[in-house]
């Protein structure tokens, strides 16, 4: 990746040489023994370098795809070479189909890695059961839905491929207090495990060929922060340590909230001040994401350690006060009314996401939406500035003004189902949107009402090389400040012998 379109390359162990393929703007899933592609279309960012989108089948040789489902994460090839094993979402879940059409597991969380046995007895993936987190359990499933083998929980896991004689699932993945994945290690159809490599730094765990040669990717990944105000001439750059992930932007446009995951905090998630004048940072606390609050005085976060929890921390001097649970597993996309006596969020019982608000005087959740699309945890869920509404997306992933009072939804006309929700205005008249994987990145005013639209802002980090996506992005309402986060990432692949 480069800040244009993604490309599918072909080359061989013995060159150095690459071909690229035709056409481009997709991405590769799984390739069959007879040299057929399963691919992603359009390239849908899904987060660690990673894409998904519409599932095409398509020959090593070249020539058009054809396409076969929409909304796939991520997909497999049967040894018959006639069907696939998918990973996609539907309807606000995420679900497993080994084949495709039969679906053996379901979660709210989600799934970033899924390979079929060399037999076709068996699916092994990665089931992560919070939303944006690559932490989680492997686990391995036969075609009528028993659970055969697990292994788990561990901080990272990036990678699943059967071994060559198909009699084991090798994975990517850390444990006790390392960040993101330094290990292969091997899980057996009666659980048992071992240790097979570890490495320094990034480990992504890609294939393994027929006679046990294994494919691995040694990862460098960095997200970096840029602001602008309306004083400044040109962005500046508020990222803290490898990643800062952009949570929230002050009403006043005075600091940022951000969290830092990666290899400097290790398995923790540290949720950070940073004044846009470039101060240091300050952290508040362990958090997965977190707002501001009007005032300026708290921050609403969602507990890393423990997902189903929101936490106040204060931006100053005081205890952190944890709010009542309400009996939800997760939560997400936090944010706060105007007068600051009330909170809400998107959270999800363990079966249905829905939006939620919550009164901070020990008021109990009410959920003011049937059931939605989960929501991604770069994408904040914020009431409007007039107090009435929260944006959220149904289960088609249509985009509403959702009223707190409980009254229908009201859809909002001419929002794409790839865009993502950068903010309200400050007349709550129109929202702020943009694509993560477009460049430059195209920053939209839509107005909820008529669906008309105008491009604000166009964001194109100066720096390409390994521009992967902006990820999170906020803009002021009085539209004259922003800031975003994108990653870059850069990787060496390696052919890897003599592993056993």
């Amino acid at each position: 990746m480069d800040g244009a379109v993604t490309r599918l390359y072909a080359t061989r162990g013995d060159s150095p040489e690459s071909q690229a393929l035709e056409p481009s703007n997709i991405s590769l899933f799984a390739v069959s023994p007879t040299g057929e592609l399963a691919v992603a279309t359009g390239c849908e960012y899904l987060g660690d370098a990673r894409c998904g989108g519409i599932l095409a089948r398509m020959p090593l040789s070249g020539g058009a795809p054809r396409e076969v489902l929409p909304d796939v994460k991520l997909a497999d090839w049967l040894p018959d070479r006639k069907e696939l094993a998918v990973v996609r979402r539907r309807r606000g879940h995420v679900i497993v189909e080994f084949p495709l059409g039969n679906t053996l597991y379901t979660t709210p969380g989600g799934v970033n890695a899924m390979r079929v046995s060399p037999d076709g007895k068996y699916v092994a993936f990665a089931s992560n059961p919070a939303l944006g987190n690559d932490a989680g359990n492997i686990l391995i499933f036969d075609a009528e839905g028993k659970q055969i083998a697990s292994a788990g929980p561990w901080n990272s896991i990036q990678g699943i491929a059967w071994s060559s004689s198909g009699a084991e699932v090798w994975f990517a993945a850390s444990a006790g207090n390392e960040g993101w994945a330094d290990q292969i290690r091997a899980l057996d159809l009666s659980g048992r495990q071992r240790m097979i490599l570890r490495l320094p730094g990034i480990t992504r765990l890609h294939d393994i060929s027929r006679d046990g040669r294994v494919l691995i990717t040694k990862e460098q990944w960095r997200a970096l922060m840029p602001f602008k105000g309306p004083k400044d001439s040109k962005e500046r750059d508020l990222s803290w340590l490898d990643l800062s992930a952009l949570c929230d932007l002050a009403l006043d446009s005075q600091s940022v909230i951000f969290t830092e995951i990666g290899q400097a905090p290790g398995q923790d998630y540290f949720l950070y001040l940073r004044k846009t004048d470039g101060s240091p940072a300050v952290k508040l606390g362990e958090g997965f994401t977190g707002a501001v609050s009007p005032d300026g005085k708290w921050v609403l976060s969602v507990s890393a350690e423990n997902p189903s929890r929101l936490v106040l921390l204060p931006k100053g001097a005081g205890d952190a006060k944890t709010l009542p649970g309400q009996g939800l597993t997760q939560f997400s996309g936090p944010s706060w009314t105007p007068d600051g006596k009330m909170v809400a969020y998107d959270a999800t019982d363990g079966h249905a996401w829905r939006l939620y608000v919550q009164d901070l005087l020990g008021g109990k959740s009410r959920a003011v939406t049937t059931e939605l699309s989960s929501v991604s945890p770069d994408e904040t869920q914020p009431v409007s500035p007039d107090g009435k509404y929260l944006f959220g997306r149904d289960l088609e992933r249509k985009g509403y003004r959702y009223p707190l009072d409980g009254s229908p939804p009201i859809e909002i006309a001419g929002l794409e189902p790839e865009e993502s929700f950068a903010g309200w205005s400050g007349d709550s008249h129109s929202i702020f949107l943009f694509s993560k994987a477009r460049y430059p990145v195209k920053v939209f005013k839509l107005d909820v009402s008529t669906g008309s639209r105008r491009v604000i802002k166009e964001i194109l980090p100066e720096d390409l090389v390994g521009l992967d996506s902006v990820f999170a992005l906020r803009v002021s309402r009085d539209e004259k400040s922003f800031a975003y986060s994108y990653v870059r990432s850069l990787s060496e692949l390696y052919l890897v012998n003599g592993l056993k």
